[in-house]
């Protein structure tokens, strides 16, 4: 496969005379920079159409190519365009034939895809998209092997010139208020369709062969321009006054040349392009167009010496140059202009790939609107729109970047990403486009500064073994535990919401307790609550009690810890229970001290079988006391 991108060799200057009647002023033209993509690898030979152009740009200027294979004996179309920056090929609900049968494509001012062809009943068909695929038979008549083009009004509405039942018939067929009118152009010679256009004033013109001819609508009638030249595969284009300009090969000295034909003053005229370029008549394919200086774009194929060519000029003053060096065994090339941007599909038969070529200067365009989200406290999710999509550069990835440095990737269909466990200081960050080893510049720059919550409703209780606090979780799973503090010193942590601090020196203490988010950031300080332990003689000291404290995670999935307390030591008995009341497992049965303990419970009944998801009852019993508190496991 080729590289993605690559350029045509140095430019070239050329003088333009006084040409056409003395109005054109000596002027310099360069050769352009052109920038090639691989489309699709379509082994077996896929080519873009003949007999009108296979391509046609979105409003957005973006490239839509409708290919067909000729080699093989199911020949299918193509549909290939770009999506959120990567080139996508799919194959299309509709059925073409033959050789000769390439498509016509246009595109309308609300994006909407026309496509014309030959089914394989061998009938005229159309075929819109605007959503939805809707065909239509234009022709009912049987043709024989044909050619296809088609051009949009400026109503939108197709105009479609092809072969009828043989060589020898040229037919044309226009749909206006839904209808479809059907002419017959010629029987006798002209009948294979190289182009069709409209002019300024919105009527036809054809260029077909053999007896080749210029046909088009004056307003009345067919007017009907034959000339002597044009061939297989020769393309008419219509300059700024709608005169019709001709490019074509043509046999001398027993090479193929490509030549020039313009009408000047009712006289046809004709003009040397590039001497011998061809040694035989496969690869005859070329297309011409006018840019908004006049210059007119001639764009070709060389077969015996694999070249895809360019020549650029007006009258007798061209040059040439060679835009990609491919193998081509019978190929074709669409072409055309968006303002004076030219575009260019073919196919590489020796890569087995289908190309596009375009003059249009790309960068790798940066990612834009990107946002931030602060969620799970901690947690920020990142998300941002893809960059314009262009033909050339194609987003591979996204680099995410917090404080400058370089923190995630993701794939090029992945437009979000969650940046965990952040710590309270303010953070920026920005996205940037990756294609290959390149990288655009950063998208904007978002500041988020992160809170860690504290424990909530922290309280303390004197009991007759020290001191008991007690808190709420923060609305966070990034918790993982807490530390408790008595007068500004840590005295001890805890996976529970629960601390008990025994030994509790007589004096005036204030306690109060913080939350550790994933292990590492710890949160300021919960409300702190003061006690007086001197005269413990006068403190109403209260007994621990016998009840649930917290089950967390709740809901869980995996395994939930389940932490309770004791008043004293002795038997007690911690079981698990569905909403039928019936015991699905015992978690603990015997005799503990006096304090707050903790147990696992992995969903599991007592043989060890993972139980159904649902709602389930923990319950803790002593001799005396009940406690009960619901858990939720989720699959």
């Amino acid at each position: 496969m080729k590289t993605i991108l690559q350029s045509n060799a140095a430019s070239r200057t050329a003088k333009l005379s006084i040409l056409l009647l003395g109005i054109f002023i000596l002027s310099a033209l360069s050769a352009e920079t052109w920038n090639i993509s691989d489309v699709a690898p379509f082994p077996g030979g896929m080519v873009t159409a003949v007999g009108g152009s296979g391509l046609a740009l979105d409003s957005n200027g973006l490239p839509h190519i409708i290919c067909y294979q000729p080699r093989s004996s199911n020949t299918k179309l193509w549909h290939s365009h770009l999506v959120n920056n990567q080139w996508t090929t799919e194959e299309l609900s509709l059925a073409g034939l033959g050789i000769n049968t390439g498509p016509g494509v246009c595109i309308d001012a609300d994006d909407n895809i026309h496509v014309a062809f030959i089914n394989r009943n061998l009938r005229l068909a159309y075929a819109f998209y605007d959503g939805n695929w809707t065909i239509e038979q234009v022709d009912p008549t049987r043709l024989g092997t044909s050619w296809v083009g088609m051009v949009l009004d400026q109503s939108g509405n197709p105009h479609i010139a092809y072969t009828g039942t043989d060589q020898g018939h040229l037919n044309y067929a226009k749909k206006i208020a839904g209808i479809w009118n059907i002419q017959e152009l010629s029987s006798n010679g002209g009948g294979s369709v190289t182009s069709i256009v409209m002019d300024s004033l919105d009527h036809p013109h054809i260029l077909s062969w053999p007896n080749s001819a210029h046909r088009y609508w004056d307003g009345t009638q067919w007017q009907v321009d034959f000339v002597t030249g044009p061939g297989t595969y020769s393309s008419l284009a219509l300059d700024a006054q709608d005169r019709p300009q001709i490019s074509y090969y043509l046999a001398q000295n027993d090479t193929y040349s490509l030549w020039f034909m313009t009408k000047n003053s009712g006289t046809w005229e004709q003009t040397l392009i590039d001497p011998g370029v061809q040694q035989d008549k496969r690869g005859w394919d070329t297309h011409i167009l006018c840019d908004s200086e006049g210059i007119l774009h001639i764009v070709y194929f060389c077969h015996n010496e694999a070249l895809i060519r360019h020549a650029w000029g007006t009258g007798s003053a061209w040059e040439t140059e060679t835009i990609d060096d491919v193998g081509i065994w019978y190929s074709s090339i669409a072409f055309v202009m968006d303002g004076d941007v030219k575009c260019i599909s073919y196919y590489d038969d020796a890569e087995g790939y289908l190309r596009y070529a375009t003059t249009q200067e790309f960068d790798l365009e940066s990612p834009a609107n990107l946002q931030a989200e602060v969620t799970n406290v901690n947690d920020i999710l990142l998300t941002w729109d893809a960059p314009s999509a262009n033909p050339v550069y194609q987003v591979t990835g996204y680099g995410v970047y917090m404080d400058q440095d370089l923190v995630d990737t993701t794939d090029g269909d992945v437009l979000q990403t969650l940046i965990p466990g952040l710590g309270e200081e303010p953070h920026t960050f920005y996205v940037t486009a990756l294609c290959g080893q390149m990288e655009s510049g950063p998208s904007n720059e978002v500041e988020v500064a992160i809170s860690l919550a504290p424990p909530l409703d922290f309280a303390i209780q004197v009991v007759s073994t020290g001191i008991v606090c007690r808190w709420e979780r923060p609305l966070s799973t990034n918790v993982t535990a807490f530390m408790i503090y008595r007068n500004g010193v840590m005295i001890g942590n805890t996976e529970f919401l629960a601390f008990l601090d025994s030994n509790v020196p007589a004096g005036i203490h204030s306690y109060w307790a913080t939350a550790i988010y994933n292990s590492t950031h710890e949160s300021p300080a919960s409300n702190t609550e003061e006690i007086d332990t001197l005269g413990n003689s006068d403190l109403n000291l209260t007994p621990l009690s016998n009840q649930l404290l917290d089950i967390s995670p709740n809901p869980f999935k995996l395994s939930t810890q389940i932490s309770f307390s004791l008043a004293d030591k002795g038997q007690f008995e911690l079981c698990i229970y569905n909403l039928k009341g019936e015991k699905v497992k015992t978690l603990a049965s015997e005799s503990q001290k006096a304090g707050i303990h903790s147990t696992l419970w992995n969903g599991s009944d007592e043989s060890g079988r993972k139980v159904s998801s649902g709602i389930y009852l923990a319950l803790l019993k002593t001799q005396n006391t009940c406690s009960s508190r619901k858990l939720i496991l989720l699959k």
